[in-house]
């Protein structure tokens, strides 16, 4: 990118500066101010005419002439209309650009209204039409330009002062994706904290104090010296007098007493107009209001008293960085003494608040006031330096993706009315009791879905669900039934045999376009999920309403709707997954348990507890008018290792024997939503789960008990309490209302409602319910496991959810709502508490490679030709190539990515520009692309003769736990000499791969065509129906999944690609050679422990014998693999130098045993992990899918027609 085709624009409340990418120093420096004529009565008219609009230098020499106006004021854009005519003089005028073909970064003060910034890029793009936009935080760009990871910037120019704590990574692109920092501006003096890459606004400190409001000051102290002085007039020539001869004092009062009775401190000044005026203690006096902002009639800290309570308001850990690196920048910052005095201000303040007097302590205190000698202009340098590092389009915002403000909206349409779907057979009518345990949560909790496209398509799910639905309704026949009132005027079900309500709609999207469905969203997903018309109360609504939805992309989603009170979260785990079996034809794993009335009311009723779960807490907060505020809904990830952690964190003190999950988790979003909300000390706050009482019960409950086995439990504490007080108080009080929780509590809450009707209150309290040990996941009708389920809302904005998330779900997804306000706060909260985010992951990751590859170094050299002419790597130590990336999007708004995609999914993986063989290229090169979600892909380019599969996924995983601070689990065996040809070499077998087969065909004239790429979901039914298949003849003993799957997919493939009968075809698949060798390879084995073995056979034989045909053929082939055919095969290669041939040819390979889904940096294991493209259209590739990676998917490529008749041969 040509650094001059950048424009870097720093704009100041004072000045503009101006300039390209790279400089040393802005281009252009000028006042930001605009002038109109005026004329008044008693002048005449200058000879030169003024014009309309007169902007910067100009303008101040022509004051007396014009009408001027200051576009920002206090660092904030207050006139749009001027600030064009600046940025018309800055573009136009002083670097003559054409903006239409440059690029721009913008500075942005750190408490800029979004509103502003989005104005901003507006203008950028509507009014100059510049080809990219780039907007940063001033405060950010300071430490950028200093060279810091983390710092407090003191940023201030001639309108604010800012304070602003920032960190960000030395990395050139991981500080262009963010940084930290606290900052006094050339603007208006205030700070903003930021550690590791993170912003925390809240902390932001801001002084209108700076520059101008200096000089203003300046005026009125030399005025009362005697001198005339016109505030609009002179207020230049005084600005000149104040950066030439104004200084902060070391000690205000002992200078001014100097000031007093010497005159050491009085220098001279001549005015433009000749006369010579004297200034003495007005050189401390007027700067002295940084310091003392009341002496200008300003309320609020000084700058000394900002930086201390910013850094004090810090969380503990990060107070010392920031001492250590507090930074000046901004022309007010320039005044000689201004370092010192602020250093003994902090000091004094340490000394007093923190050390209480104690000096021995300052000996601890690491603190360092960096006064850069370019400070004046350290924003502008900072930018220059960042826009000369963007090298990549996609670092830049395009206009027609910024300035599209295009919201997406789901449309979906019910395919014809919805019915009512009966039990299939007859089942029992009248009266179905419903417990105390029942009666308590009767709201519809709505649920959803989603299922794949897969070779089933999506034409018959609403039908083949509908269907199950009937039968399953047969056990679970309440569900049938409607709701009423008993004569005790409790809930009852009036079992009519109804039916459940059943709609199948279609939606006009795919399902990736829908978004981040993990998080709640009851206007988008609430779509999904069937909604009763009409309904006034819950009587009316049925107890369970089903919608399929099928999408564009072959997909489909079925939402629920059902009543909490006809079953708690396990028991409609049960239900779902019966009815699921059933749709695949599978008996009930679990039949339910229907007789409710085991948990009946004793009699006469004995309530043995307070159970302070229903009484209501008075509110002493303003919680209530904050939940007036607008409710926002986010979800928080927890990794293992983050949960670990809580757990030891929780643990520490030694309080406790034992933590839970749940009860450090629980613990810690409670504190963390109590601190949020800024609850009062001696605010009453409750906690208030659900814990399942069906073991805890004497009897225990029935296997399959169909209703509400769960009982509340709760803990309740003042606010204060909670927070001074460790984790381990807070994880003690769950501990003991779990440990409450017995046959006798469960027994009396039956009992108090029975008796007092009453109803759990959510005043001033966190109602948890976890859903994470429910395995809704592995939901499969018949398409697979759902790629993601989860409810459409919460029922309550005091509901906190717990999910599980990951491949193995060992993550826990937390969702909860707050009042917007409280919900920044929170955020924050979590970030603190989270040592790794992705803002660093960069820094990170890039760090952890060069680690790794001191065990894998023969990745950071570079390949070449040996003497003997093969491939050989010289060692080079130059190292992989590691590139940082920011995309305009969500990850979800990538769309299927299970599925090739060179064209998409290649922009996520560095390819070495240019590189015309494999020898210019490295062999590792590595991407990190984050997302608008917060999620980054990890995009890996590396040469398959350094590693096969299982080599690669050892180094993968090797890295992942350096990242993560572990030692190696398998270090890699690097001494590939132990698979050298044998001298002589010895070649026994005819190596059938890498013969060339005549094609009698036209497949290769086909392969001429368009190609296309597809995926084939194959679920653990289907792959088992397979093996079935193959044995039914009796012919082979054994079966296993590959060998199955690859021989039914030879023979598909085959047969849509038309091959005539007596047409050669090969399949080709490589064996893992390292337990086949004698002696086995070493374990670690770096390198390609692979061996290609084949089997061959007439088109003809292929497709008229049954599969277990042509899966004898592959176990032939496998069986034929030992280390008397891996020696040979090596020396093969060492006489032929051939290469496999790819005539008639298919070959697979298998990724389906490799658990590249478990690596792990830091952020939990990746939720999908896929090549980007196949290597050759003769390839076919096995993957792994679903939640216990228990279905495998097929991906391959076919001329369009042979696609078509594929997806039909493919069809179970």
């Amino acid at each position: 990118m040509d650094n001059k085709n950048v424009v870097v624009c720093d704009n100041g409340t004072g000045y503009v500066k101006c300039g390209f990418a790279g400089e040393n120093f802005p281009t252009s420096v000028f006042p930001c101010v605009v002038g109109r004529p005026m004329l008044r009565y008693e002048e005449s008219l200058m000879e030169q005419e003024l014009k309309d609009i007169v902007v910067g230098e100009a303008c101040l020499n022509l004051r007396h002439q014009l009408d001027v106006s200051y576009p920002v004021n206090n660092g904030i854009v207050q006139n749009w209309d001027d600030m064009g005519n600046v940025w018309d003089h800055a573009f136009y005028n002083e670097l003559k650009v054409d903006p239409t073909e440059c690029k721009i970064l913008l500075t942005d003060p750190p408490l800029n209204p979004s509103k502003n910034r989005e104005k901003m890029v507006e203008t950028m793009f509507e009014k100059y039409n510049f080809a990219g936009v780039f907007i940063q935080i001033q405060a950010v760009l300071t430490l950028y330009a200093q060279g810091l990871l983390t710092g407090l910037v003191i940023d201030s120019g001639d309108g604010v002062t800012h304070v602003i704590k920032d960190g960000f990574p030395k990395s050139a692109l991981v500080d262009f994706l963010g940084w930290v920092a606290l900052v006094l501006p050339l603007r208006t003096p205030s700070g903003v904290p930021v550690v590791d890459g993170y912003s925390f606004p809240h902390l932001t400190k801001r002084m209108n104090v700076a520059g101008r409001h200096i000089t203003s000051y300046l005026v009125d102290l030399l005025m009362r010296r005697g001198y005339a002085m016109n505030r609009c007039a002179d207020f230049e020539t005084v600005r000149d007098i104040k950066e030439k001869l104004c200084y902060i004092s070391y000690d205000y009062k002992r200078e001014y007493q100097l000031g007093l009775e010497t005159t050491i401190l009085v220098k001279n000044y001549t005015l433009p107009d000749g006369r010579v005026i004297k200034v003495g203690t007005e050189r401390f006096q007027a700067p002295e209001a940084l310091f003392t902002p009341e002496l200008i009639d300003v309320e609020g800290d000084g700058m000394a008293d900002m930086v201390f309570h910013c850094i004090q308001e810090m969380d503990i850990d990060n107070r010392m960085m920031l001492y250590q690196h507090i930074v000046l920048s901004g022309g007010s910052t320039m005044y000689p003494g201004l370092p010192s005095r602020l250093e003994k201000e902090i000091l004094d303040r340490y000394l007093e608040v923190v050390l209480k007097g104690n000096r021995d302590g300052l000996k601890k205190l690491r603190l360092r006031i960096e006064d850069p000698p370019r400070r004046k202009h350290m924003v502008y340098l900072g930018g220059a330096v960042l826009a000369g590092i963007m090298k990549l389009t996609f670092f830049l915002i395009h206009m027609e993706k910024s300035t599209n403000g295009d919201v997406f909206l789901l449309n979906v349409e019910l395919i014809g009315q919805p019915t009512l779907v009966p039990p299939s057979e007859e089942t029992e009518n009248g009266l179905y009791f419903l417990s105390n345990l029942d009666q308590n949560i009767a709201v519809m909790v709505r649920t959803i879905y989603c299922f794949r496209s897969g070779e089933k398509g999506n034409e018959k799910a609403g039908e083949n669900i509908r269907k199950a639905l009937e039968k399953v309704l047969v056990h679970y026949y309440p569900l049938a039934g409607r709701l009423t009132i008993s004569s005790e005027g409790k809930l009852i079900v009036d079992c009519t045999g109804e039916g459940a309500v059943f709609v199948e709609a279609e939606a006009n999207c795919t399902i990736e376009e829908i978004g981040d469905i993990t998080k709640p969203d009851p206007v988008t997903l609430g779509k999904l999920v069937y909604d009763f018309p009409g309904a006034k109360n819950i009587l009316q609504i049925p107890p369970l309403l089903a919608q399929v939805t099928k999408f564009r992309c072959g997909g489909f989603v079925v939402g629920l709707n059902m009543n909490h009170c006809m079953f708690d979260g396990v028991a409609a785990m049960e239900f779902v997954n019966s009815w699921a079996e059933t749709a695949r034809g599978l008996p009930l794993a679990v039949p339910p348990f229907l007789d409710r009335s085991i948990l009946k009311s004793r009699n006469p009723p004995k309530t043995e507890y307070q159970h302070q779960e229903f009484a209501e807490i008075q509110e002493l907060s303003s919680t209530t008018e904050l939940h007036k505020d607008e409710m926002m809904y986010m979800s928080f990830s927890f990794s293992p290792e983050k949960l670990e952690k809580l757990k030891k964190k929780a643990m520490e003190d030694g309080v406790l024997s034992k933590c839970s999950t749940f009860e450090a988790l629980s613990a810690f979003v409670w504190r963390a939503r109590t601190e949020a909300l800024k609850l009062p000390p001696l605010q009453q706050t409750k906690l208030l789960f659900a814990v399942d009482g069906r073991s805890k019960l004497d009897p225990p409950l029935p296997k399959g008990y169909f209703g509400n086995g769960i009982v509340l439990t709760n803990s309740v504490c003042q606010a204060g309490e909670l927070l001074e007080n460790p984790l381990s108080y807070a994880v003690g009080r769950i501990q003991g209302a779990i440990k409450m929780v017995t046959d006798s509590y469960v027994r009396s809450a039956i009992d108090y409602f029975e008796v007092t009707r009453a109803r759990p209150s959510l005043a001033s309290t966190l109602l948890i319910t976890t859903w994470s040990r429910l395995s809704f996941h592995t939901t499969d009708f018949g398409w697979g496991e759902p790629i993601l389920s989860g409810p459409v809302a919460l029922p309550e904005k005091e509901v906190t959810l717990f999910l599980s998330n990951g491949g193995e779900r060992k993550s826990i997804n937390v969702l909860l709502g707050l009042p917007s306000s409280a919900m920044k706060r929170l955020q924050e909260l979590m970030l603190m508490s989270d040592e790794r985010r992705n803002e660093n992951a960069g820094e990170i990751i890039r760090d952890a490679l060069g680690k790794v590859l001191v065990h894998y170094y023969a990745l950071a050299g570079r390949l070449t030709i040996s003497s003997e002419g093969k491939l050989i790597v010289d060692c080079t130590g130059e190292g992989a190539v590691f590139v940082e990336a920011e995309a305009n999007c969500r990850i979800e708004d990538i769309g299927d990515i299970t599925k090739p995609d060179a064209v998409t999914l290649g922009k996520l993986v560095y390819d070495v520009p240019g590189a015309k063989s494999l020898l210019e290229m490295p062999p590792l090169l590595a991407q990190l692309t984050t997302f608008k979600c917060g999620g980054f892909i990890l995009g890996l380019n590396i040469n398959h003769c350094m590693i096969d599969g299982i080599g690669a996924m050892e180094f993968v995983n090797s890295w992942g736990e350096t990242a993560r601070g572990l030692p190696l689990a398998v270090p890699p065996f690097l001494d590939r000499s132990i698979l050298k040809s044998r001298i002589p070499p010895k070649i026994v077998y005819q190596h059938l791969e890498f013969t060339e087969i005549p094609d009698l065909s036209s497949s290769i004239k086909l392969h001429k065509d368009e190609m296309l790429y597809r995926s084939f979901c194959f679920s653990p039914e289907m792959l088992e129906q397979l093996k079935k298949t193959a044995m039914e003849e009796g012919v082979l003993e054994k079966c296993s999944t590959f060998e199955v799957l690859s021989a039914f997919v030879w023979r598909a493939r085959t047969k849509a690609l038309k091959v005539p009968a007596v047409q050669q075809t090969k399949l080709l698949f490589a064996v893992d050679g390292r337990s086949k060798m004698d002696p086995p390879l070493p374990k670690g084995y770096f390198g390609n422990g692979i061996v290609l073995t084949y089997s061959l056979c007439q088109a003809g034989d292929l497709l008229e014998n049954p599969l277990s045909y042509v899966v004898g053929l592959l176990q032939e082939a496998i069986k034929m693999v030992t280390d008397s055919y891996v020696r040979p095969a090596i020396d093969y290669f060492e006489v032929t130098r051939a290469r496999p041939s790819s005539a008639s040819t298919l070959l697979i390979s298998d990724w389906s045993r490799l658990p590249f889904h478990m690596t792990d940096f830091g952020w939990g294991e990746p939720f999908i992990s896929r090549p980007v493209a196949l290597p050759e259209k003769e390839v076919i590739l096995f993957l792994f899918l679903g939640g216990e990676r228990k279905s495998i998917t097929v991906l391959l490529g076919l001329p369009a027609f042979a696609m078509e008749i594929s997806q039909e041969v493919l069809q179970m």
